[in-house]
This record gives C-alpha cells, sequence and structure tokens, in this order.
C-alpha cells in the first residue's frame, strides 16, 4: 500500500511545492483511491497462504508486523515509481505556472493554446 500511495501524494505535493500547475485534483486522488483499495483488497485475499501457517504460533504481542526490509523496500518502490512520474511529467513539458491576468489556474479559455503548446 506503501508504494502505491507515496507516488500519489509525492505528484500532488510536487507541483505545489515547484509552483506548476497540479497534477491530482481532489476528484483524481478520490477516484484513484476509490480504485486502489479495492482493487490491493483483491489482490491480498488472493494470494496463496504460507506453507504450514497454520501449525505455527502466534506472533508475539511485542513483534512487528513487518520488518524493516519490507518496510524500506516498499518505500523504494514507491519512490521509483514517484521518479517515473515526476520525469513524465517534467518532459511532458507541462505549464510552469498560471495563464490568466487574476493569477489563478489554468482557465478553460486557455486550453485550446495550452494544448497547442504541448504538441
Amino acid at each position: 500500500m506503501v508504494a502505491v500511495h507515496l507516488p500519489i501524494a509525492g505528484m500532488t505535493l510536487l507541483p505545489l511545492l515547484a509552483g506548476t500547475a497540479l497534477v491530482f485534483t481532489p476528484i483524481h486522488i478520490v477516484f484513484l483511491e476509490m480504485v486502489i483499495n479495492p482493487a490491493c483488497s483483491i489482490v491480498f485475499a488472493a494470494e496463496a497462504p504460507e506453507q504450514n501457517i497454520m501449525c505455527r504460533p502466534p506472533r508475539r504481542v511485542g513483534e512487528r508486523l513487518f520488518g524493516r526490509e519490507t518496510a524500506v523496500f516498499a518505500v523504494l518502490q514507491g519512490l521509483g515509481l514517484l521518479a517515473a512520474a515526476a520525469a513524465l511529467f517534467l518532459i511532458g513539458g507541462m505549464p510552469t505556472g498560471p495563464t490568466t491576468e487574476s493569477g489563478g489556474s489554468h482557465s478553460p479559455a486557455s486550453w485550446p493554446a495550452t494544448w497547442q503548446a504541448w504538441w
């Protein structure tokens, strides 16, 4: 789950920190969550159980669910996905700031000119 949500959070925050146009609006994030969470649940439920899992003793109370290696691997996967998405964002030539006189974000009136600049 960390590997999936880290790129979403990163691509939401990077444009804000860089002062560029937003990649994800709130509705995009809600839609992604509505797709990602059920998909993760299906994948986790379909995963084959480990051998002899019912013969093992219960986990100790103080023992962590995930080891450090697993957590680091998940974060590295998420950072890799974030780097790939950010590179595509930068290579794609997204606009770097507001185009309206009022200082707001891109208005629908400016979209055709923006599309022509991209293509």
